[in-house]
């Protein structure tokens, strides 16, 4: 049998307590700023309203966190509360904004998600819409009404085509007035490209602060390809906006391992005078017997 000396001990044991440790919590929200404008603002830069209703439409940023593999994301805008209240229904007279055939005015967006973001030109990107930039692998869609302030379940799909493919867009739910047309707003359930994970999350909020989705990760590709070593950087993407898409948000998230646990390990010679001292109390012990 082959001898194993003290070091090779020392980096097998270390080796071996990484992998046995293979955790990663970030409770600490990280913060994306709404830097992001998006094809096509009609000159209205960041924020398409009037001067009242600025802060009705604005999105100020998103914080997201993770406990293990749950990730929650908030999203601090004015109109949160405002899902319900059947805001310029007269502009949404769509399919995609009617429930039995009454237009609801305009909704929450469905949350999307990508292990990274790549946008399409230069902050604060005006060009980037549905045809470029970031391809979306998952989507968090509601089960029931996006024009309720909930609480509400939240189903997440995986996105296998193109944006075009996958998504329906703000002109989708839009038939009159000023939005941002060109974004993606929501899950295209019945798209041959769009799939049920069949995992479950949930959708709240905080009315006149923020919107906030939960969802567990684990089994999804997002997850499953993260790197659970200690200190390494792992990334998330994410897309949001209300049905009109009158301001969008858009960033990624950078997500770093925390070190392992505290695990002591004698250094060679600390084991060897730890050696020395055992076999001198024995030999002691002999002698007083």
């Amino acid at each position: 049998m082959k001898n194993v000396n003290n070091k090779q001990r020392i980096a097998t044991g270390v080796a071996l307590a990484v992998l046995a440790w293979g955790g990663t919590v970030s409770a600490t929200p990280v913060t994306i700023a709404d830097g992001y404008h998006g094809s096509n603002g009609h000159g209205y830069n960041d924020v398409i309203s009037s001067a009242a209703q600025y802060n009705l439409f604005n999105i100020d940023r998103a914080e997201m966190s993770l406990a293990g593999s749950v990730l929650t994301v908030d999203i601090f805008t004015g109109f949160a509360g405002a899902g319900d209240q059947k805001l310029y229904s007269g502009y949404t007279n769509k399919t995609a904004s009617k429930i039995n055939g009454i237009s609801q005015g305009i909704g929450y967006g469905d949350l999307f998600l990508a292990s990274s973001w790549s946008p399409y030109g230069t902050a604060p990107y005006n060009g980037d819409d549905n045809s470029n930039g970031t391809v979306w692998e998952y989507g968090l869609s509601f089960d029931v009404s996006r024009w309720s302030d909930g609480p509400s379940t939240v189903s997440l799909y995986s996105l296998s085509g193109t944006n075009d493919q996958n998504t329906l867009l703000s002109q989708d739910f839009m038939s009159g007035a000023t939005y941002r047309n060109g974004q993606e707003v929501a899950v295209d359930r019945a798209s041959n490209t769009v799939s049920d994970t069949g995992i479950d999350g949930t959708f709240s909020v905080v009315d006149g602060s923020k919107v906030t989705f939960t969802v567990d990760l684990a089994g999804t590709s997002l997850w499953n390809n993260w790197n659970p070593l200690p200190g390494a950087i792992n990334s998330l993407a994410l897309h949001w906006a209300m049905s009109c898409a009158n301001d969008v948000i858009e960033g990624e998230a950078s997500f770093t391992n925390p070190p392992p646990p505290n695990t002591s390990v004698p250094e060679p010679a600390a084991l060897g005078l730890t050696m020395l001292g055992l076999a001198g109390a024995a030999r002691r012990r002999r002698r007083a017997a």
